[in-house]
């Protein structure tokens, strides 16, 4: 049985599959145009990090266009033309692959453009009475980030609430580092506890924290958890991400 569509291009990019598999990826891959782009697409990427000198490889194509394209006196018409079309494919290919829509792909998918596009507000329930209000959750509704984090180091008791919403608050403020400490402390808490509060929400963000603190491949790995647990709330948001765009980042940050 094929695994899910999501993992299925990484796992025959890999090897994974039996050679059943195989054939049958390689036949969806022809019929398929959405996939056969997607393949293209984890083509490309490989391709790039495997020639990082690439356009040094471009440059040198060029001028070894240039020097096979000069008047040369001891050599027939016919090896100077075969000379002139090999360097022209060559240049021609190297050109397409730089210049074409899979480079365009690869360029632009990176750790923050991936945050930025997948990041979400996230929205308290509605407030409670006015003789119960929580100077934390006030200060998280109304967006005061620095004042969240205040309240969360002077409070003496921490729940996971608060540590949740002191990692949001860090995520708004660009300290990532405190946020993966805010949100890996909920899940430390709550696997040696019976306790699943703020689980879901701590993993999808602390996931998106693990790539804005240099911690991709933490990043990609939890993400790739969240997709193929289907129970798991953020789920959905997870399932967006291109399995893609994924792949271009662990292959960025082997680099």
């Amino acid at each position: 049985m094929l695994p899910n569509k999501e993992f299925l291009l990484i796992d025959y990019l890999d090897k994974n599959l039996s050679p059943e598999e195989m054939v049958q990826v390689e036949s969806m891959i022809r019929n398929d145009k959405q996939l056969a782009k997607e393949w293209a697409y984890l083509k490309m990427a490989v391709g790039a990090v495997e020639r990082n000198a690439i356009q040094e490889q471009v440059v040198s194509a060029r001028q070894n266009f240039g020097k096979m394209t000069r008047p040369a006196t001891k050599t027939s018409g016919a090896v100077v033309r075969n000379m002139y079309t090999t360097a022209l494919r060559a240049a021609a290919i190297l050109i397409v692959v730089l210049g074409g829509a899979m480079f365009y792909k690869y360029s632009t998918v990176n750790n923050t453009s991936l945050y930025q596009q997948n990041f979400t507000d996230y929205t308290l329930s509605t407030a409670r009475g006015e003789g119960n209000q929580d100077a934390i959750e006030e200060a998280y509704r109304n967006k005061n980030w620095n004042a969240v984090m205040q309240g969360f180091n002077q409070s003496a008791v921490k729940t996971n609430e608060y540590y949740f919403l002191s990692g949001m608050a860090a995520l708004e403020l660009k300290k990532y580092p405190q946020a993966v400490s805010s949100f890996e402390h909920i899940l430390n808490v709550n696997a040696n506890s019976s306790d699943i509060y703020f689980q879901d929400e701590a993993e999808y963000y602390l996931a998106l924290a693990y790539l804005m603190n240099h911690q991709t491949d933490k990043g990609v790995s939890m993400l790739n958890q969240i997709k193929a647990n289907k129970n798991q709330v953020y789920n959905p948001l997870a399932r967006q991400i291109s399995a893609t765009d994924l792949k271009i980042l662990e292959l960025k940050n082997q680099k």
